[in-house]
């Protein structure tokens, strides 16, 4: 096994641990991190399906939409914002208009909340 697949089985052992705990927050920071080793890796469209789960990585799709939104709802405006620079940057890598536009807005409308 190589060391990117055991980082992300460990993520993802991480991750159902915490959930089982009932730690919400350290959960999605951690699947956060398993989004950010997609990216790493160059593997975009994986990363970019936990940001938005129409595309065809279904198995992956459930992953990050839950953490953005407690993200959102908590007001933790600083990890929302890193969340979403990070699908941006996959969104411009895959050449994906839609992905880019609904990213940028939603920053643009983060940048407010934090200047408020």
């Amino acid at each position: 096994m190589d060391l990117n697949a055991r980082m992300f089985e460990d993520l993802s052992l991480s991750v159902e641990q915490f959930a089982k705990r009932g730690s919400r927050r350290t959960s999605a920071y951690v699947e956060l991190a398993r989004c950010k080793s997609h990216h790493f890796n160059g593997k975009y469209d994986v990363a970019l399906e936990y940001f938005f789960p129409s595309r065809v990585f279904l198995l992956t799709a459930r992953l990050l939409q839950p953490v953005m939104q407690i993200y959102r709802r908590e007001r933790w405006y600083e990890l929302l914002e890193e969340a979403l620079v990070l699908a941006l940057d996959c969104a411009r890598k895959l050449e994906d208009d839609a992905s880019i536009q609904r990213y940028s807005l939603e920053l643009l409308s983060e940048s407010n909340a934090l200047n408020s």
